[in-house]
């Protein structure tokens, strides 16, 4: 067997938590509400690879490891690692392998090429490796580096020792620095402590290594241990063994220390190219770590990155490295004319890569206040293996690019803000100076770069005389600009026509119309409440109107200007997001929502869909966030923040579809776009999850670093508005009349189909409630066509399934529907409860349908399920037996029959639906306690949860529950008032006195004067 065999057989080796690089595959998944969603997926990490040095890092430093969860630097004898912790502490540790005069060399070239573009040395490394070997590095020793292929991600790094005749194995000693102790432990592992500084250490623990013989064509496990040489070396023995047999030793490690050693990634921006392809930007963990062992602290540690991939996700094209010595970001990308990319962020190295003839070439620096850097604006290769062009773009104090977009003849207009009062500015614009008059407070500003990006064609300030920043750019379809972000001043050049002509919070969202020579503007509005406000991504429709998107925070009296049909009027949480739409010349407010819950949420990217309506994402903190047991991700992953993906329709009314993204720590989506292959909308981000909710046969399995960076494709079924709409039969379910002997009743609806194409009806699922003997008495469901369209079943009608049977508890039954809707077709359909003509007395049994969530459908050739439109629940179909005559289903008596009814049927008779699926208290437990709260619900009373059983004089009362702020509840301890200081849907806040008596007292909760709750609480 060859050395390269014996290697390739050792199992698992190197195994650390840093991460660096990129990988993706989408996968199916269900849910109804998110019909057809590809499971969100992590971005696709790189294969490890060897990419040589040619100028891009120090001099000693012969191979960078990319892709690997743990950076590594190869040198000529060995190789270094670092870990980082979140206070910037750092250790290094330096391994080295035999004094053989022979360095590492690659072997297998990389399939994807990786280029690195860094510091001032414009080379591409395009040929990288799979593996690196140092033949020889002892006498008959090789040392081979390579990713491990039996951990969790094939990009860990990983080393072996092939021996060709154990004897050579005496002559091994690897030496270790950086290490403060070494320790062989009985079962062969071997313990190595580093210190961090500042009195903390870390742990690599090298568990015993796998070792292997190659016997009679076979390879064999032996026994073998790691021994301590030496302060700071360390070699191998193994038992078993003829002098003359050929081995492979493999070591394998795993950080145990409280840091868990992490480096961080993060997808700012997403693009697809007309080809379907995606390219991706934003910054990776860098291995620019000290290669000197010990301590350190952390200053720089990443670059910019951008990456291609193929449409679906399987295929990571290429992707490459942009940077200099220090930190860097992209948070702009977009696509010239001629197929090339074109990025801008910023940076924080003065050797930022920069092209001869480059518009400014010079780094100027940070400024007082966090000492960030420059912006920078960079022109690359389609293929990303060239810098075309790259340009710093600032003064000295901070600068950043957040947005730019490429122009018909290749001219770049970049946005962002800035706090150097002397950033290059041209004659006649609309604002030459800095206004905010305070070197910590930035202006805006927007400028354009010529094709070349050579020469600065015009640039402009934009602000008032506090801070103002930038949140998006868009070019309107006349060549207008248009921008917007947030302020805090009060003398932006609003229009005499703008929507709203005064900063009505601390800080405003605002959006601008500019001429395309930054010559005058045409159309400015604020836009905010009493709160603070900021828009964070702009997008234009065809017809010019602008949608913004952003976050509103502290808007108690709800002044936020939202519409009288929004979807959602007023905050219910400290910050929620929102979405507007603006007429073109932003005269005219159209529409406005907020989309949140109790918790913080903001809206941070949006996408225009060529159906019509738009997608927006970001991220909550739950709590509330209206998203439907139907989505994609129904229920909020844990953690700080989850992400969310929402679809509404023009009018921002109707919020066709949203979902959860994320899994049990803090996860993020910033940016998404529409189109290509299908109805598809890729959205990205970042997320610090190891459970981040992945598809199938992902490319990456699970977080690699302290954060990475995330991909999703879902689908945005771009024709939502007219695919298969639900419509409610037209008197509506009110109340059902039952003969004796009656042996059917009915629940009518129809279903249409608007899509262009036919849908294939698969099935549909009925809710089911009733007394415990119900069952007994019934023979099934059945699913008709109602043929002759009277609402009724009749002889003539069509059994599509049936009779199914029903469970002996409430739950739910699945009716087969096996039926196709050609286009523009209408199907009536009858759920019908099918029964013995003489049932017992006191039988009772009710069905609903929940509309869009139960029905399974396809369109046309694609197999992916459709939006279902319309009515969301249906029901009033009721079998009552024996001696009652007439049943009415609305128990609740607010005139229509509907799923709370139901809920309160089976309370009444004792019992708790299975699916009823709600756990109003979020207790994670559905008990008597939430069938007391859904009887609040049927009397049309705002359910209370818990009481708390203490308070604290000078503190808060603090009461959750649903709909709260529906009615005037009021508190009081013993006989005195508390004020109420804040009421939202979910949260009522009481202040207790100061002087409020300690001990036992007696706390009332009254709504409309009825005291509803009387508990005892302790007063501390």
């Amino acid at each position: 067997m060859t050395p390269q065999r014996l290697a390739a057989a050792c199992g698992a080796g190197l195994v650390v938590a840093i991460a660096t690089g990129l990988g993706f595959r989408p996968g199916p998944t269900t849910g109804p509400a998110m019909t057809g969603v590809s499971s969100p997926g992590l971005l696709p990490r790189e294969p490890l690879r060897f990419v040589p040095n040619s100028g891009q890092w120090g001099d000693e430093v012969r191979f960078a490891a990319l892709g690997s969860p743990q950076p590594a630097l190869v040198c000529d004898d060995g190789f270094a690692l670092a870990t980082l912790g979140a206070d910037g502490l750092g250790v290094t540790l330096r391994f080295r392998f035999g004094p053989g005069s022979r360095p590492f060399t690659g072997e297998g070239a990389a399939a994807s090429p990786v280029h690195v573009l860094k510091r001032s040395v414009l080379v591409s490394a395009a040929d990288s490796w799979t593996t690196l070997r140092r033949p020889d590095a002892w006498p008959g020793v090789d040392v081979v580096l390579r990713a491990d292929t039996e951990a969790s991600s094939a990009a860990a790094l990983a080393y072996d020792l092939v021996v060709r005749d154990a004897d050579a194995l005496a002559g091994v000693s690897i030496e270790v620095l950086g290490t403060e102790s070494m320790h062989a432990e009985a079962d062969g592992s071997l313990r190595l402590v580093a210190a961090l500084g500042a009195g903390r250490t870390t742990t690599l623990v090298q568990r015993p290594p796998r070792t292997f013989v190659v016997r009679d064509a076979r390879e064999v496990a032996v026994p073998s241990r790691a021994v301590v040489l030496g302060p700071s070396r360390f070699g191998f023995v193994v038992e078993g063994v003829r002098s003359d047999e050929r081995l492979c030793v493999d070591p394998g490690f795993v950080w145990s220390s409280y840091l868990g050693g992490s480096a961080s990634d993060e997808c700012r921006r997403v693009r697809r190219l007309p080809d379907g392809d995606l390219v991706l930007a934003g910054w990776a963990g860098s291995p620019d770590f000290p290669t000197s062992p010990g301590a350190f602290r952390a200053t720089g540690q990443r670059d910019a990155f951008v990456a291609r991939l193929s449409g679906d996700g399987a295929v990571l094209r290429w992707s490459t490295y942009l940077g200099g010595s220090e930190l860097e970001e992209i948070d702009a990308l977009a696509l010239a004319p001629d197929g090339q990319l074109v990025v801008g962020g910023w940076t924080g190295s003065a050797d930022f890569p920069t092209s001869v003839g480059a518009y400014q070439r010079s780094y100027f620096g940070g400024g007082l206040l966090a000492n960030i850097g420059d912006g920078f604006v960079a022109k690359l290769s389609s293929d990303g293996s060239r810098l075309i062009w790259s340009s710093f773009l600032g003064r000295v104090g901070d600068d950043f690019v957040r947005a730019l977009e490429v122009l018909p003849d290749g001219s770049v207009v970049a946005a962002g803000d800035t706090t150097a009062d002397a950033f290059p500015t041209t004659p006649g614009v609309i604002q030459p100076e800095f206004r905010s008059g305070n070197v910590f407070l930035p202006d805006v500003f927007v400028a354009k770069l010529d094709a070349s990006g050579a020469n600065l064609l015009w640039s402009t300030y934009l602000g008032g005389f506090a801070q103002d920043f930038l949140g998006g750019l868009a070019i309107a379809p006349d060549g207008a600009i248009v921008f917007g972000g947030l302020t805090a001043s009060t003398a932006l050049p609003v229009t005499a026509t703008a929507a709203q002509r005064t900063l009505r919070g601390f800080w405003d969202g605002f959006v601008v119309r500019m001429s395309s020579d930054a010559r005058r503007v045409s159309a400015c509005s604020y836009l905010g409440g009493q709160g603070s406000e900021q828009v964070r991504a702009l997008a234009i429709a065809p017809d010019g109107e602008i949608y913004a998107a952003g976050r509103s925070a502290l808007d108690a009296a709800a002044t936020f200007p939202a519409s009288t049909d929004a979807l959602q009027v007023r905050t219910q949480g400290l910050e929620d997001g929102f979405v507007a739409r603006f007429s073109a010349d932003l005269s005219v407010l159209r529409a406005a929502t907020m989309l949140g819950g109790a918790g913080d949420d903001s809206c941070e990217g949006i996408a225009l869909l060529p159906g019509g309506g738009l997608a927006v994402v970001g991220w909550t903190a739950g709590l509330g966030f209206p998203v439907p047991a139907s989505a994609a991700q129904p229920n909020y992953g844990g953690g700080s923040r989850d992400g969310f993906v929402a679809q509404f329709d023009p009018t921002l009314a109707m919020l066709r579809a949203i979902s959860y993204a994320g899994g049990s720590a803090k996860d993020l989506l910033v940016d998404v776009v529409a189109g290509g292959v299908g109805d598809e909308l890729i959205a990205v981000g970042s997320s610090f999850s190891i459970d981040f909710p992945i598809g199938a046969n992902p490319l990456q399995a699970g977080n690699q670093g302290e954060s990475d960076a995330v991909v999703m494709r879902f689908d945005a079924r771009l024709d939502a508005g007219a695919a298969l709409e639900l419509r409610a039969p037209a008197s509506g379910p009110t109340e059902a009349v039952f003969a004796p002997g009656l042996a059917h009743d009915a629940l009518a609806f129809t279903l249409h189909n608007g899509a262009p194409v036919a849908i294939a009806l698969e099935a549909l699922e009925c809710g089911i409630a009733g007394s415990a003997d119900a069952s007994r008495e019934l023979l099934g469901l059945g699913l008709f066509v109602d043929v002759d369209r009277d609402g009724r079943l009749g002889q003539g009608d069509a059994r599509l399934a049936g009779p199914i049977a029903v469970p002996d508890t409430a739950g739910r039954v699945r009716l087969p529907a096996s039926r196709t809707l050609a286009a523009d077709e209408s199907l009536e359909l009858l759920v019908v409860i099918e029964s013995r003509a003489a049932c017992r007395r006191g039988a009772e049994f009710a069905v609903w349908f929940d509309g869009a969530p139960a029905i399974v459908a396809r369109r046309g050739d694609d197999q992916r399920r459709v939006l279902v439109t319309g009515a969301t629940t249906l029901s009033g179909a009721a079998r009552i037996c024996a001696e009652r005559r007439t049943f009415s289903a609305d128990l609740d008596g607010d005139g229509q029959a509907d799923v709370r009814d139901l809920r309160a049927l089976a309370a009444r008779l004792g019992e708790a639906p299975a699916n009823a699926g709600e756990d109003p208290d979020d207790d994670g437990v559905i008990a008597a306690a939430d069938l007391a709260l859904g009887i609040d619900r049927v009397l049309q009373r705002a359910p209370l949860f818990a009481l708390p059983g203490s308070v604290d004089a000078g503190g808060l009362l603090v009461l959750r529950g649903h709909a709260l702020d529906d009615e005037d509840f009021a508190a009081s301890l013993d006989a005195t008032p508390l004020a109420r200081v804040l009421a939202t849907p979910r949260v009522l806040v009481f202040a207790v006195p100061v002087a409020a008596p300690r001990g036992l007292r007696t706390l009332r909760i009254a709504s409309d004067g009825v005291t509803r709750r009387s508990v005892s609480v302790e007063v501390r």
